[in-house]
């Protein structure tokens, strides 16, 4: 379960990339303030969809890690 997690931390750090490459060009367009917006939400949105489809040990597991457990 716990490679699950680092896979997908590793695949929030790949997207941090892509967010870069998207919001300087997107900001030009509509704004900076409307393209960090823009990407917080698809982030949460994403985020919201992850935790719903997953199954609920793996960020359970993830958070008693972090309680020391």
């Amino acid at each position: 379960m716990q490679i699950m997690v680092y896979l997908l931390v590793l695949a929030a750090g790949m997207g941090l990339s892509i967010e870069a490459g998207l919001l300087g060009p997107l900001g030009e367009l509509v704004g900076h303030f409307s393209a960090t917006l823009a990407i917080f939400m698809i982030g949460s949105i994403l985020l919201s969809l992850i935790m719903i489809f997953l199954p609920s040990q793996i960020y359970l597991s993830y958070s008693n890690s972090l309680n020391g457990y």
